[in-house]
């Protein structure tokens, strides 16, 4: 029984296809509707993913995409990008998973990883209910 609005414009027209903003508003009533929006924003992306769109327009890759940056560039485009970022910022201090997952740790299990890298996402930053303190790294 909510009541909210979605909106669609097209943008940056191109021989092969153009953009499309979506917009979507609503009255935040409780928790839920977090909770609502984050399943509705995980499920876009991989349906976009999965047909081949792309994570951003030319606003760029923020640390909402940070979970998906992996698959949009691949194994190896992800590991180029983080090695720049490493010779750029080998202290880590630049914005600590907000672009780019962060690389792996020498001898860091998968479970370990994965722990970390889920600590950095906007999913934990947005304050889910009843979910943990978010796992920040160490500058």
């Amino acid at each position: 029984g909510k009541q909210g609005w979605i909106g669609c414009h097209t943008a940056h027209q191109y021989k092969h296809g153009c953009c499309l903003y979506f917009t979507y508003a609503g009255v935040q009533f409780d928790d839920s509707d977090l909770t609502t929006f984050l399943k509705i924003k995980r499920a876009a992306t991989e349906a976009m993913l999965r047909y081949k769109g792309n994570l951003s327009h030319h606003h760029g890759i923020g640390y909402e995409h940070v979970p998906w940056i992996g698959r949009h560039y691949g194994p190896t485009g992800l590991a180029l990008l983080q090695r720049m970022k490493q010779e750029l910022d080998p202290n880590g201090i630049c914005n600590p998973g907000k672009v780019l997952p962060p690389a792996r740790n020498k001898g860091e299990s998968d479970e370990q990883y994965a722990k970390r890298c889920k600590g950095l996402e906007m999913f934990d930053k947005m304050g889910l209910p009843g979910q943990p303190a978010p796992v920040t790294s160490k500058l």
